[in-house]
């Protein structure tokens, strides 16, 4: 288990691939800590986002935040 002394924050735009693969290593490796997540992704790649969020929803301590897609 990976100690929980800190957090992790993750930037996302139109990335949700990046997303899924991290999350996937990390649940892997039992990460406890809190993943504190901005996204600003458009189109397709929100949707996208979204599912994957919902997905390691419990097995993650997941904390998303979602900005407009015009947030630079």
């Amino acid at each position: 288990m990976i100690h929980t002394d800190y957090s992790l924050v993750v930037i996302s735009r139109n990335r949700p691939q990046f997303l899924a693969r991290l999350f996937l290593y990390y649940h892997s490796q039992g990460l406890a800590a809190p993943i504190f997540v901005g996204d600003s992704s458009s189109g397709s790649a929100r949707n996208e986002v979204s599912v994957i969020t919902k997905q390691f929803y419990g097995k993650l301590n997941l904390e998303v935040t979602t900005y407009p897609d015009t947030t630079p």
